[in-house]
């Protein structure tokens, strides 16, 4: 399992809507001589009840290596949904 460094971030919380926004907890990066690797995900999350949410967004992974014995690069884009329901 990969260390996670994320942040959330609230635009919007009206209780009416019930709309959260923001980089969800996925923004992982790392750099080093052999290559690099970035992870971002950009969310909105809709709370349709406390035990359920669902979000749904943009997810891009950027990374890849250069060095004296490999060269090669990736840069994917997804779109990302997803649930959760707590008991």
């Amino acid at each position: 399992a990969r260390p996670r460094v994320g942040h959330r971030v609230a635009i919007d919380e009206r209780r009416r809507r019930r709309i959260r926004a923001g980089a969800a907890g996925l923004r992982d990066g790392l750099a080093a001589p052999q290559g690099r690797a970035f992870d971002i995900a950009l969310l909105a999350e809709y709370v349709l009840n406390p035990d359920f949410k669902f979000r749904g967004g943009y997810r891009t992974v950027e990374g890849g290596a250069d060095n004296s014995e490999v060269y090669n690069f990736a840069w994917i884009h997804k779109l990302v949904l997803g649930g959760e329901y707590s008991f």
